[in-house]
């Protein structure tokens, strides 16, 4: 869940660090590393160098998550009866 919402944030963010990120998911810089490891393992985010401050490490989303995104955007959802009942409200 929180690597999704990690990939929402820098899909419309482009570039932040991961302090940044971390404010804006509400994680704490532990749990943020872990997901951004988790992240990069598996190619849907990248990192690069501030460009003002080369000491900065920046992460930008890849085109695999991109993808990634996309696909879960368009797939269709398939909720409980129960759900579906509510939502249709």
């Amino acid at each position: 869940m929180n690597e999704g919402m990690a990939l929402c944030t820098l899909s419309d963010a482009q570039c932040l660090t991961s302090s940044k990120l971390a404010e804006q998911l509400g994680l704490s810089y532990s749990n943020m590393s872990k997901v951004i490891k988790s992240l990069e393992a598996k190619d849907y985010i990248k990192r690069c160098v501030g460009k003002e401050d080369k000491r900065q490490m920046l992460f930008s989303i890849t085109e695999s998550g991109e993808q990634l995104l996309a696909d879960i955007r368009t797939s269709e959802m398939v909720f409980p009866e129960v759900l579906g009942a509510c939502l249709a409200d």
